[in-house]
């Protein structure tokens, strides 16, 4: 049984680290905040830094995003990379579709771009499907307003993928992971994850 003295330093610790997190979010010292608002933003935290730590692909393609001329001077999309999200194939996965234009869109790491990995969205009786949830906002910049335009372009993605829009340049996308039927055996998805 763990004494009083080191249950009472694992708490003084924990508070400790809460309050990191929460600064490190952009709450002022003393601020209160809402725990189910950090707990979220917090989730959403760790679900980019695991995909950017699984996903050997992502950061490949970031890589790769900064090597190419993929943007301007200007930090514009080209007109070859607008085609190429125009152009995307299904067969090519539309994770590294999403994985390719994080890596293009500005204020990605400021907010404007978040993934929840694994989201039940579908949830019926005898039908369940499991997907990553993108949000994405365009800050109101032209050049993430362009690649919306791309995205949208590309009918297979459109088709299967997006899933809400908003007034303000709001974006909700769901990559499809998998379908399961009533006894949780995977359905076939033609592939178009």
């Amino acid at each position: 049984m763990e004494h009083i003295d080191e249950k009472l330093t694992r708490l003084q610790q924990y508070h400790l680290i809460i309050n990191d997190i929460a600064e490190a979010l952009g709450y002022r010292t003393g601020q209160t905040y809402e725990p189910e608002a950090l707990v979220r933003e917090v989730k959403q935290l760790v679900a980019y830094a695991e995909l950017a730590k699984e996903n050997s692909t992502a950061m490949a393609t970031l890589a790769a995003v900064e090597e190419m001329e993929y943007l301007d001077e200007d930090g514009y999309p080209t007109e070859v990379t607008l085609e190429k999200i125009e152009k995307w194939d299904y067969k090519d996965g539309w994770t590294e579709l999403m994985n390719f234009v994080c890596g293009l869109w500005l204020y990605a790491d400021a907010g404007y771009w978040s993934m929840e990995k694994d989201v039940v969205v579908r949830d019926l009786p005898n039908y369940k499907v499991v997907a990553d949830v993108y949000h994405l906002s365009t800050a109101g910049w032209s050049g993430n307003e362009m690649i919306i335009h791309a995205l949208e372009k590309n009918w297979m993605f459109w088709t299967f993928c997006w899933e809400q829009s908003n007034r303000g340049g709001q974006y909700i996308f769901h990559v499809k992971n998998e379908e399961l039927s009533v006894n949780n055996t995977t359905l076939d998805n033609a592939g178009l994850t």
